[in-house]
């Protein structure tokens, strides 16, 4: 196609070419009863490394545009659904939940707060240092 047609010349054209390319491969994939998503990841590879730096200056800012436009209104979507999905559903609280959640929350508050005291008893007594350096080993020069 591009050896017949000058795409730099109609932005429109060139544009509509991208998207029809980025299509294709799901619904060639869909066809075949294979994996779409896996054919979308593979050409969004592919087309990251190849197609923008192919595509003229005008066309790279209305593609860059319309994808941000295209991503925060489909980002927008499924957070609204989310969060009205939320209220249609008939939730059951549970204890052993809210429990174990608590003290997993109290655990990873003591294991940080543990952390520091002992960084900084070391600190304080001269030893964060050769904390720091431990894992260097000999390549500093040090024993520890």
């Amino acid at each position: 196609i591009t050896k017949h047609i000058n795409l730099r010349k109609t932005p429109s054209l060139e544009l509509a070419t991208l998207l029809i390319f980025s299509f294709l491969p799901y619904f060639i994939s869909e066809s075949l009863d294979l994996s779409g998503i896996m054919a979308i990841l593979f050409c969004g590879i592919v087309m990251s490394h190849y197609a923008h730096h192919n595509l003229s200056p005008v066309t790279q800012i209305s593609v860059q545009q319309i994808l941000r436009t295209v991503a925060f209104m489909a980002e927008t979507c499924v957070f609204a659904y989310l969060g009205l999905s939320l209220f249609t559903r008939h939730l059951s609280l549970s204890l052993s939940l809210v429990a174990w959640s608590i003290v997993s929350i109290i655990t990873k508050y003591l294991r940080t707060v543990h952390t520091y005291v002992c960084i900084c008893t070391q600190a304080l007594n001269g030893q964060l240092a050769s904390l720091v350096t431990w894992p260097l080993g000999n390549a500093l020069g040090n024993e520890g």
